[in-house]
């Protein structure tokens, strides 16, 4: 029994110290970096945590990406406790102005939300990120001081006991973790970044119908075209809101061949369709190219049907309706 014990023990052991744990910080300041892209092996990765650190099964090659920093290509000689990135400036106006003074009025618009369930809303893949238009309409001065995510009913709500089985392996994650930017409107498309500022929030997945993110400390002036509000998937965070790392994809067979699958989120969220006017973008990350996003593409709900592998005709616009708050100055 005794030698039973230890070799479990030493089993154990080996389980724990066999993994390797590397810390991404600013090579100037020495500071973690939070939420850095990772990219390593057959398309797998994910990002760092809040803490920058990433933990591997092994001495690997790997890539870390960020922005604001060059990336950095790391090989198996080179896998070391910390990594450190160069920062590379970014040519950007900034979108944080001054305070504003005078007589204000708040404006507001509601998000979409019509006791939506997961059947008709988007439900995003690791490393997707989808940017929604918030127009200036009338070329008013005005900061864009709070965002509402809308959520829509999911599986962990409708389905009865036998079927909650399926998706048991969420009750551990309620939180998805998103990270906001902001983008110029050219052309009624997100074109550049508007701020280098780092905005992670952890959205919860079934326990409300919207959730509002704070923005006043950002001052984030609306130009007179509008901006989009990028919002990009991280990945998932457990009860206590910190992040957990699941890979970007698993391997599945089907007919006969393996193939990769996205590792696909929790979170459900309403989704607009048949609109006349395409106020909505999404583009997603491609893990054999380090985690590089790819295109701005319109999403319509073609994309989103794609996604469901239901069928393929075209049927128009998709949008996300995402309420927001604006503090206008007269």
């Amino acid at each position: 029994m005794e030698k039973l014990l230890f070799t479990l023990v030493m089993f154990c052991s080996l389980i724990v110290f066999s993994q390797e744990k590397i810390k991404i910080v600013d090579a100037q300041t020495k500071e973690p970096i939070a939420f850095a892209t990772i990219a390593f092996g057959d398309g797998l990765g994910g990002y760092t945590n809040e803490n920058g650190v990433f933990t591997f099964d092994e001495k690997q090659i790997f890539s870390v990406s960020m922005l604001g920093y060059k990336t950095l290509n790391v090989s198996e000689s080179d896998f070391k406790n910390s990594i450190e990135l160069e920062v590379e400036p970014l040519l950007i106006d900034e979108v944080v102005i001054s305070n504003k003074k005078g007589k204000q009025k708040i404006v507001k618009q509601k998000p979409y939300w019509k006791n939506s369930t997961w059947l008709d809303s988007y439900t995003p893949q690791v490393g997707n990120e989808i940017a929604v238009l918030i127009p200036n309409e009338k070329n008013q001065e005005a900061v864009l001081s709070k965002i509402i995510v809308p959520i829509a009913t999911n599986p962990h709500r409708v389905f009865d006991k036998k079927s909650k089985g399926h998706f048991k392996h969420w009750e551990d994650l309620p939180y998805s973790t998103v990270r906001i930017r902001f983008y110029s409107n050219e052309n009624n498309k997100p074109k550049e970044i508007l701020s280098s500022e780092e905005i992670i929030v952890n959205v919860p997945n079934t326990k409300e119908k919207l959730f509002e993110v704070d923005l006043e400390k950002y001052f984030v002036e609306i130009p007179q075209n509008g901006l989009f509000v990028g919002i990009e998937f991280i990945g998932f965070a457990d009860e206590n809101q910190k992040y957990a790392y699941r890979p970007n994809f698993h391997f599945t067979e089907r007919n006969g061949q393996k193939i990769k699958v996205a590792t696909q989120m929790a979170i459900c969220i309403p989704m607009e369709t048949k609109t006349k006017t395409a106020k909505t973008f999404i583009r997603y990350s491609d893990w054999n190219k380090n985690g590089e996003k790819m295109i701005w593409q319109v999403f319509t709900e073609e994309i989103f049907l794609k996604l469901r592998q239901e069928r393929e005709e075209q049927k128009g616009n998709a949008n996300i309706g995402l309420g927001y708050e604006l503090k206008v100055y007269e």
